[in-house]
């Protein structure tokens, strides 16, 4: 049984990393590289998984918008797709009279495909395998969607849908207590599922600023520890937590401290999401950045012990330095251009000396 996932194209490989985050830590699909279950298109991610893991997938991922069961693929042969239509069993899918079918072109792919004559035989051969339909683009009770997309055309049953929606009304800008230096929801999302974070994880932001993080792994079920060395931030990100958090009862927990200075015992079993200052909009308080870096790293082998971490950092800094210095191993890294003089980039990082 294969679901397709629909891909933002918000950023070219962010989309890609996190569904295969999740397929990988929460569906066990150990064969992603491979490929011999997972197939990887333009901002399509095709995967031979149930429904259900489809829908869950989905629903985590910031950079996805929909997930579909398959009912066919096909190459972009109009004869082909209208002879797979015709071998499709309809009432396995449909079971509801109103219906919508609307089919998209990513990017220029297909152009030898007029969309309107495709949608027009996907409902012909409906109706003929099943009688009398209403399409309904308003109210529909089952949504198909057709994805043209490089040399594939896939067609499928609308399943899940992303929470895009939820994360964009927690963005900085539109909560109570806003800075210049928030991190944006959608981007902290992303770094919780490069993290693998689950449901009942317990997950450290040493820097957490607004609390964006904290917020974000409390919306995955993840109970979060925010610190801070500024007061007036930690103050605000209370503020957030207690007007966005996902229940009234949420389990996050904010500290003022500073990270030189961090009143934690040695720790297991806590997994690291963060996005350090680096003295531009977010303030390193005097501090020599390098040092601050310097001193997060030393935490993470001695202090903490996490297996592992996802952090933002700008490019300028000698990451791979203090990561190599840690024997820590970099599974990943994305770059993020902000504007001409700098680029940020999202690094996933683990420990080897630590099981998984």
């Amino acid at each position: 049984m294969y679901c397709f996932i629909v891909l933002s194209g918000e950023h070219d490989t962010l989309p890609y990393a996190e569904v295969i985050s999740l397929l990988q830590d929460n569906l066990m699909l150990k064969d992603i590289a491979g490929k011999k279950n997972v197939f990887f298109y333009d901002q399509v991610i095709r995967a031979n998984i149930t429904p259900q893991e489809c829908k869950e997938v989905v629903e985590k991922c910031a950079f996805a918008h929909y997930g579909c069961l398959e009912i066919i693929s096909s190459s972009q042969n109009l004869r082909e797709i209208v002879e797979k239509l015709s071998e499709v069993s309809w009432k396995e899918f449909i079971n509801k009279k109103v219906i919508s079918v609307r089919v998209i072109r990513m990017k220029e792919y297909g152009l030898h495909i007029q969309v309107p004559v495709l949608e027009k035989h996907i409902v012909s051969s409906i109706k003929e395998s099943i009688g009398d339909l209403r399409i309904d683009y308003k109210k529909p009770s089952i949504k198909l969607v057709g994805i043209l997309t490089e040399d594939r055309f896939l067609l499928g049953k609308l399943i899940a849908q992303s929470s895009r929606k939820a994360l964009e009304r927690r963005r900085p800008g539109q909560r109570p207590f806003f800075h210049p230096s928030a991190l944006d929801s959608k981007l902290a999302r992303f770094m919780l599922n490069a993290c693998k974070v689950k449901e009942g994880d317990v997950i450290l932001d040493p820097f957490c600023g607004t609390g964006t993080i904290p917020l974000e792994a409390e919306h995955l079920g993840a109970r979060a520890l925010g610190v801070d060395v500024n007061l007036e931030l930690i103050k605000g990100a209370l503020i957030n937590i207690q007007y966005l958090s996902k229940e009234k009862g949420a389990i996050i927990d904010l500290l003022c401290s500073d990270i030189f200075l961090l009143p934690l015992r040695k720790i297991k079993g806590v997994k690291v999401v963060t996005d350090p200052p680096y003295g531009r909009v977010a303030s390193t308080h005097g501090r020599n950045v390098n040092e601050i870096y310097a001193v997060f790293f030393k935490l993470l082998v001695n202090n903490i012990r996490a297996q592992r971490v996802v952090m933002l950092s700008p490019h300028w800094i000698p990451l791979k330095d203090f990561i190599y210095k840690c024997n820590l191993r970099i599974v990943e890294q994305h770059a993020l251009r902000v504007h001409g003089g700098l680029t940020r980039k999202v690094t996933v990082i683990e420990n080897p000396d630590i099981p998984r």
